[in-house]
């Protein structure tokens, strides 16, 4: 679950998603933050082109992939 918090109504029985640790609460809700919520984004300056890679085994593109942009 990519959200950073989740609001949740404490009249109702409501599973809480793994990570999420209550943050603040009133009188009828109980606010819950994701504790391992991943970037939207990152950036980067290295870039490939696709070219350059076909030379190179899929576990190596793979690992550009999470290097750079192509």
């Amino acid at each position: 679950m990519q959200v950073q918090y989740k609001l949740v109504d404490k009249d109702r029985q409501t599973l809480i998603p793994y990570g999420f640790m209550p943050h603040s609460e009133n009188e009828g809700y109980i606010l819950y933050e994701n504790k391992h919520v991943l970037p939207f984004a990152r950036a980067t300056s290295i870039a490939f082109l696709e070219k350059d890679l076909e030379r190179f085994s899929p576990l190596a593109r793979e690992h550009a992939m999470l290097e750079g942009l192509f």
